[in-house]
């Protein structure tokens, strides 16, 4: 019994324990099984046996069978009794516009399906009642999608005051048309038009950190009050009020310069006075939960508030990822993905104590995926019960407005223009959608070289399935170029231009500079190893440049968000666009980005069928390079010139050498015998064919210097230009006759036709020794 009872306690009793920790732990995962009812716990609750919730997340805990025991320090719930009263809180964040996606299949109505969601919580037709959810935005809600940047943000605004938002914040991009344009002075929404319609928001901004001229701003409020009903599970309402505090992150260097920074706005992020507001409004009763409504990432702000602040939840946003989390002290953080493809939803648990609500905790806390069934967006029959009627009416108005319009195909494409395929050896430095992007941006203003940042990359454009071509419309091209930006075109030289290749490759670079077009530039590392332009011609390799290319100007165009942006790098360097955007370098920012991309690409396909072409080859290329061009003192003019002239140089320098030495040479020569022409005549007269023979051989040795086609020969040539000495050496070892010749124009001063006469008989003898010697060995 014994041996049993430690085998037990060895083996099977660990293994039982186990075994029920692993049940635990897919309760905590949420899971649903056996078609049974389903089971929530998100880590921080467990609900049984349709008894009454257990909390045991640190804060509580269950023993000896009892009931559910919450012991959070707030509040106590025993015996099943239903005292658990939530209110539902849903958010969105980077709606960018999104009331609604063009797809292949139609269009996905995106914010219709997530009110409907709010609605199913607030209830629908005469019966809803707005206090029964909360509803809040993070910012960035109206700019980079053509439904609403052709209308000027109108659709969205007009689809926020339908859903019932109760507070939103203010993002980065609410700067991108001034923020007198989408926030008003009363310090709600902007007031919007919809065909004849003119509606007025009072949607309320709440932004507790953005200051102007160094005082906090007056259309914006720190913090909103909203009265709200929580619901327990027998049908029991309990009034609640939460405070909805705003704050954004330093958002400021994505903010173009001369609509934030420029306009004397900055941003003071000092979580000891949003702590502060918080700690006041719970305190003085005010409120009896507090929300953080921040855009900035989620999980960065719960970790900066701290662990003695009283605020119960954070909602982020800026990202434009799915976010959830709680901090090491209980702070539960979300945050939605971006253009509505998600929202975060949570539920604020309370308790009645003394008479009063009282916190408990944030529970059932997700983000859910708008498109995880996309066939359920579609405005059809079948979906009536996912669809807000009243969202789908204005989303209907707005597509048929708009519709005609940017339906109008421009051209088509052969090759998809994707932002996140990275074209082979650019070190995922170069996409056809870049490539893309930046070519447009070149042509608008007719430069040489274009960047473009990571951010500026909206929208990919793949080829029909089964199709090698695609449709490209101006809904396309605006969804492209969706803020409307202006390009700004720079003089500058070849160095500047290295200088801002290299701060490319610094890590901070990187997001600034990003891809780039119009030059080929071979790095390895951080390191710029060459420069290459459009036509091939390396400038610039290993640290040395071509004559007169340093200082060689070209045209660079960026986006005035590039130009305004400082971009400090890790190394302390800044974009030198920035540096840039004030001198004389800027000649042009004329340009609306959107605009100018229409009116090349009607062009381009005017004149190519409607074919509209993607570069598919990396610019930037993760490459050593070998190619190094001459040295600085040798100008690519010189080299072009050497090269190009170079077989006509050669033969009139061997010509003009050989010339003047056999003319010097016999102009002496007749001078010392006083009859210098009649002694040449008789020289030649007597060596008969043998001067024929010296003179074919000349012809022959110049021939094959002006024209050889040997392959070594051609690359020394270009490479440089010899002298007139070396060529000549060049000759006398490639051409016997030609050395004889020469070492004939060396002899002294004063040789006669004696001299002449010797060398002919001595080479005519040792023919005829070579002809009786040949002679004998075939004998």
């Amino acid at each position: 019994m014994k041996r049993f009872l430690k085998l037990f306690m060895a083996i099977l009793l660990p293994a039982v324990i186990l075994m029920a920790g692993t049940a635990v732990y897919a309760a905590c995962k949420g899971r649903q099984e056996d078609g049974g009812a389903a089971v929530y716990a998100a880590c921080k609750s467990l609900k049984e046996n349709g008894g009454a919730a257990v909390y045991a997340a640190g804060k509580g805990q269950k023993e000896d069978g009892d009931a559910a025991v919450y012991a959070a320090g707030k509040g106590q719930q025993e015996d099943g009794d239903a005292a658990e009263y939530r209110l539902p809180v849903f958010q969105t964040s980077d709606v960018h516009g999104y009331l609604a996606n063009k797809t292949d299949g139609g269009y996905q109505y995106l914010l219709a399906f997530i009110s409907d969601k709010v609605k199913d919580a607030r209830g629908h037709g005469d019966g809803a009642r707005q206090d029964l959810a909360v509803l809040l935005d993070a910012g960035d809600i109206y700019q980079g999608n053509t439904m609403s940047n052709l209308l000027n943000g109108s659709p969205l605004s007009a689809a926020y005051r339908i859903m019932g938002y109760d507070a939103v914040t203010i993002g980065n991009h609410e700067f991108d048309w001034w923020i007198d344009h989408t926030v008003d002075a009363d310090r709600t929404m902007m007031d919007y038009v919809i065909g004849e319609e003119r509606g007025v928001n009072s949607v309320p901004v709440v932004l507790s950190n953005l200051y102007h001229g160094g005082e906090k701003v007056d259309f914006t409020q720190d913090y909103v009050i909203l009265e709200k009903t929580a619901v327990n599970e027998a049908g029991q309402e309990l009034p609640v009020r939460i405070a909805v505090i705003g704050m954004a992150g330093e958002y400021a260097p994505d903010i173009k310069y001369d609509h934030f920074s420029g306009a004397g706005y900055s941003i003071e992020t000092d979580f000891d006075k949003i702590n502060g507001i918080a700690a006041s409004l719970e305190e003085s009763g005010q409120c009896d939960a507090t929300i953080l409504l921040a855009h900035e990432e989620a999980g960065l702000i719960a970790e900066s508030v701290g662990e003695d602040s009283v605020i119960d939840l954070v909602l982020g946003g800026h990202t434009h990822r799915n976010l959830k989390g709680r901090t090491e002290w209980g702070l539960t953080y979300l945050e939605p993905a971006n253009n509505a493809s998600a929202y975060s939803y949570s539920e604020l648990s309370f308790c009645l104590e003394d008479g009063r609500p009282v916190f408990l905790e944030v529970e059932n806390a997700r983000t859910v995926n708008t498109k995880k069934d996309p066939g359920k967006l579609m405005n059809t029959p079948e979906n009536a019960e996912e669809l807000d009627p009243e969202l789908t009416a204005l989303t209907d108005e707005v597509i048929e407005e708009l519709d005609k319009v940017l339906s109008e195909e421009v051209g088509y494409i052969t090759e998809s223009s994707l932002r996140y395929t990275y074209l082979e050896r650019s070190g995922e430095r170069s996409t056809t959608c870049g490539n893309w992007i930046t070519s447009l941006l070149r042509r608008m203003v007719n430069a040489d070289v274009s960047f473009v940042n990571s951010g500026a990359l909206r929208a990919d454009l793949a080829l029909r399935k089964g199709s090698g071509r695609r449709s490209i419309t101006l809904s396309d091209i605006y969804m492209m170029f969706p803020f409307n930006n202006l390009t700004c075109c720079f003089e500058i030289t070849y160095e500047d231009l290295l200088e801002a290749l290299e701060y490319s490759l610094t890590e901070g670079g990187a997001d600034v500079l990003s891809q780039m077009s119009g030059i080929d530039c071979y790095y390895t590392d951080r390191t710029v190893n060459a420069i290459v332009t459009a036509d091939g011609l390396t400038v610039y390799a290993n640290g040395k440049w071509r004559e007169g290319w340093r200082e060689k100007t070209l045209l660079a165009a960026v986006s005035d968000y590039i130009a305004t942006k400082e971009g400090r790098a890790e190394d302390g360097r800044i974009n030198p666009f920035y540096d840039w955007m004030l001198t004389d370098r800027l000649i042009d920012a004329g340009v609306t980005d959107s605009e100018g991309a229409r009116e090349v690409l009607l062009k381009e396909a005017l004149e190519n069928d409607g074919l509209l072409t993607i570069d598919t080859e990396p610019h930037f290329i993760n490459e050593a390079h070998e190619d190094i061009p001459m040295e600085e003192q040798e100008g690519a003019e010189k080299a072009e010139t050497e090269a190009g002239s170079e077989t006509q140089t050669k033969a009139e320098t061997q010509t003009k050498a050989e010339t003047e030495t056999k003319t010097g040479t016999e102009t002496e020569a007749e001078s010392a015998a006083g009859t210098g022409t009649e002694s040449v005549t008789e020289a030649e007269s007597a060596a008969g064919t043998e001067t024929e023979s010296v003179t074919e051989a000349e012809s022959a040795a110049e021939s094959a210097e002006a024209g050889s086609s040997d392959p070594e020969t051609s690359e020394a040539g270009t490479a440089s230009a010899p002298d007139t000495e070396t060529e000549t050496e060049s000759v006398t070892k490639t051409d016997p006759e030609s050395a004889a010749e020469s070492a004939a124009q060396e002899e002294e001063p004063g040789a006669d036709k004696a001299v002449t006469l010797a060398f002919l008989v001595v080479l005519a003898l040792s023919v005829g020794i070579l002809l009786v010697s040949a002679s004998r060995r075939r004998g």
